[in-house]
């Protein structure tokens, strides 16, 4: 699990959401709000909105958010996910603490 989440709000220009993405080497971004997520935004999203909209906001480019499971969701729960979606959110207590990929299980497994 990456508990240091690379995130964006819905607020932030989607040229925020570019740069952080690009810092961090991902090509996707969950959206959270008051520590919720509430959306995810891709290079694909951005680049289906068409031309000039960095300085719009992410919640007009954004896709659905990742599903979530609690900090003590098993392996199978969130692989079974993870066949579906390309990461998971981890939540604790309302708080989105985390997230897992299909990499990180992968690189548990090995």
């Amino acid at each position: 699990m990456h508990a240091d989440l690379v995130s964006v709000a819905p607020d932030d220009a989607v040229s925020d959401a570019v740069a952080r993405m690009q810092n961090a080497g991902y090509s996707q971004l969950p959206v959270i709000s008051s520590g919720v997520p509430v959306g995810s935004i891709s290079d694909n999203d951005i680049v289906h909105a068409g031309e000039d909209v960095g300085d719009h906001a992410v919640r007009e480019v954004m896709s659905e958010s990742f599903p979530t499971v609690s900090a003590d969701a098993t392996l199978d729960e969130i692989s079974s996910l993870l066949d579906h979606y390309k990461a998971v959110m981890v939540t604790e207590d309302g708080e989105t603490v985390g997230i897992i990929t299909q990499a990180d299980i992968a690189a548990r497994i090995s």
